[in-house]
């Protein structure tokens, strides 16, 4: 009765072995990307294109290249004429080749004699090479030839001469 537990455990060794054998001894080359179909032992010839379709397909690829050399960009920004013609709310404002967006306006308690001024944060964007930086603009200070004034958590005013813009921070509602 002592022979069968025998059998078996040598029959589970030899099943182990077999299994590590498959997996880890047994390596196949993977590396040659061919198409292999069992029971085909013959060569695969995959279909090739001829020349004249190789020209009409590389024709075909140049029409659409062309059309997209032919557009024209056009130029973003405003003319210096329409830049002196900007007036009343905006939301964004042109001046020279710079975008300006108001991003935050920040007023700091007052605290006394030592207080600091209203600010504002505006996105400005160089319209030349769409480069991007914030700035820092202050209540009473200059932007260009623009008097800035700070007087709403909402919007900033630029005056110039007798132009007066208000350059809002977002559109309001209009209900």
């Amino acid at each position: 009765m002592k022979i069968f537990p025998l059998l078996s455990v040598i029959l589970i060794l030899a099943l182990i072995l077999l299994d590590v054998n498959e997996r880890f001894l047994h390596v196949k080359d993977t590396s040659k990307n061919e198409v292999q179909l069992s029971g085909f032992s013959g060569d695969i010839k995959l279909p090739q294109l001829d020349k004249a379709q190789q020209l009409r397909i590389e024709q075909a690829f140049l029409q659409y290249d062309q059309q997209v050399d032919k557009t024209v960009k056009k130029p973003i920004g405003l003319s210096l004429e329409q830049q002196q013609q900007q007036e009343g709310e905006l939301s964004q404002l042109f001046v020279g080749d710079k975008l300006y967006h108001l991003m935050a306006i920040v007023a700091p308690k007052e605290q006394g004699q030592g207080s600091l001024p209203k600010f504002a944060l505006l996105q400005v964007t160089d319209i030349k090479d769409n480069s991007v930086e914030v700035s820092k603009i202050v209540h009473g200070g200059e932007l260009s030839d623009y008097k800035i004034a700070i007087t709403d958590t909402r919007k900033v005013n630029f005056r110039h001469k007798q132009r007066e813009l208000e350059l809002l921070m977002y559109q309001p509602n209009k209900n």
